[in-house]
């Protein structure tokens, strides 16, 4: 089982990077996803604490979209991930998303030297939070 849901994890996890770097956008369905399986390892380890820190988490990534830190799919994304991930690796988790983020945006401002096809002044800061929140997700089960 724990092998079933690495795998959809990573798979869904891709899907949001490629979604991100192509459209800027990252898909409700996917998060809805994420977030099912994230409930679903919740009931398995029989631990719930994760559900009053995500209660607590929402007012936060609800500002940061508002003040335009980041966009609404990355707040829904990294909500989706939060309660599948244990609260000793939230540290880990943030500092993932910054050290990838900010090889993302040294690639993002590469590419968008060398190629005239870039129609985007944004980094897609959805690949970090899902390739970070994937990694911590996996070190919590």
């Amino acid at each position: 089982m724990v092998l079933v849901i690495i795998l959809l994890l990573l798979f869904l996890s891709i899907l949001v990077c490629i979604y991100d770097w192509r459209l800027r956008k990252i898909p409700n369905y996917i998060c809805i996803i994420i977030f099912c399986i994230s409930i679903l390892v919740l009931i398995l380890k029989e631990e719930f604490d994760s559900l009053i820190y995500l209660l607590l988490a929402i007012p936060f990534f609800l500002i940061v979209w508002k003040v335009g830190i980041w966009g609404a799919g990355d707040s829904k994304l990294l909500l989706s991930f939060f309660p599948m991930i244990e609260s000793q690796y939230y540290v880990t988790t943030v500092v993932f998303i910054c050290s990838i983020g900010f090889a993302t945006g040294v690639m993002f401002l590469i590419f968008k030297k060398i190629s005239k096809r870039n129609k985007f002044n944004t980094v897609p800061y959805g690949i970090p939070i899902a390739l970070s929140c994937f990694i911590t997700s996996i070190a919590s089960l």
